[in-house]
């Protein structure tokens, strides 16, 4: 399995349990993303959401100042 693909595997699995309403999980998986390469917006972003759901705004500022650069 190639980085994008294994960075794709995770972002997908945390988008499964986004729309499944299973916050904590999504972040673990989009944390597991971000560590792959720090560099996608897309995984910050949705990361800083998931956190929202879960009423942490410290840790979603955190995750969007994080995918502003």
């Amino acid at each position: 399995m190639t980085l994008l693909e294994k960075w794709l595997t995770l972002h997908l699995a945390g988008d499964h349990y986004s729309l499944s309403g299973e916050p904590e999980k999504a972040i673990k998986y989009y944390r597991r993303t971000v560590l792959l390469d720090p560099t996608k917006v897309t995984a910050w972003v949705l990361m800083g959401h998931a956190y929202l759901e879960l009423k942490n705004g410290h840790a979603a500022i955190e995750s969007y100042r994080r995918a502003s650069g």
